[in-house]
């Protein structure tokens, strides 16, 4: 499950025709009344961080050693913005709200095109558009696919000593290997954004860090 938080497997279809586009821009005279639908809960719980892969961000120098000489990793840990239930997307209908980046926004379209729910034209049109991730979860992406990431928080985590960052963000798709001395030599001037960025952590040690290519 290396690259769970950011390789995304599109779960099929919500409605019938598959890869065929199905839009709605009025509402149903008989249609339910309309309804508020709200974000799930942040996916990560950053006082919980034991065995699990989530997307990061850091900076330089954010590998060091603490006062007792043990290597320790700070990074910004981020959630997918906004996350739904799937259930709640599934009985979105025109008319309705949906709260997204902290906005009511009221759904005036509703289509369905290949597995994502385009609202209000996508986000081509400035609307939104919301896509499946393997648990079944809806989440907002914006433009070449790329989520929309919110910082949960900032921790500091212990360094496992069989930490190694493989870096794979060539678009030649080779890798190389770095273990936690380099990044303490200072000789790495890499980029890592939730974009491209996951750690993946065992009982609560940073065991691997991968950058991965984005266009």
């Amino acid at each position: 499950m290396k690259k769970t938080a950011l390789l995304i497997l599109v779960l099929g279809l919500l409605l019938s025709g598959c890869g065929v586009s199905h839009a709605h821009t009025q509402p149903s005279e008989e249609a339910a009344a309309s309804v508020t639908i709200s974000p799930l809960p942040a996916g990560v719980d950053l006082d919980n961080l034991k065995d699990c892969t989530v997307a990061v961000s850091l900076e330089a120098g954010d590998i060091f050693r603490n006062e007792d000489g043990a290597i320790q990793l700070r990074v910004t840990v981020y959630s997918y913005w906004d996350r739904y239930d799937p259930v709640d997307i599934a009985g979105l209908k025109v008319g309705d709200e949906l709260v997204i980046e902290g906005n009511t926004v009221p759904v005036r379209s509703l289509e369905e095109e290949k597995g994502d729910i385009r609202i209000n034209g996508g986000y081509e049109q400035d609307g939104y558009t919301l896509r499946t991730d393997d648990d079944g979860v809806y989440y907002a992406v914006s433009s070449n696919d790329m989520h929309l990431w919110k910082p949960v928080g900032t921790t500091v985590l212990p360094v496992a000593d069989s930490f190694v960052y493989f870096d794979r963000a060539d678009i030649s798709g080779a890798e190389t290997a770095y273990s936690a001395e380099d990044f303490l030599s200072g000789n790495l001037d890499h980029s890592f954004s939730p974009q491209n960025t996951a750690l993946r952590l065992e009982n609560g040690e940073a065991v691997e860090l991968i950058r991965f290519y984005t266009p």
